[in-house]
């Protein structure tokens, strides 16, 4: 499986700044919260958020 990962300084005005945040964007159904554990771990981040595109 591949997933796209954007790494983002959240909270921040400038960059390298802030708490960094990794962005996976998903299909509109949600991997299994152990993969997004194993998304969090392998980037050393502490939480982990999840959205989905909404289609109009």
């Amino acid at each position: 499986m591949q997933i796209k990962i954007y790494q983002v300084d959240a909270f921040a005005e400038e960059i390298f700044t802030g708490n960094p945040a990794a962005v996976c964007p998903l299909p509109l159904d949600w991997l299994p919260e152990e993969t997004i554990q194993s998304i969090a771990k392998e980037n050393n981040l502490y939480d982990r958020y999840k959205y989905n595109k909404i289609l109009s």
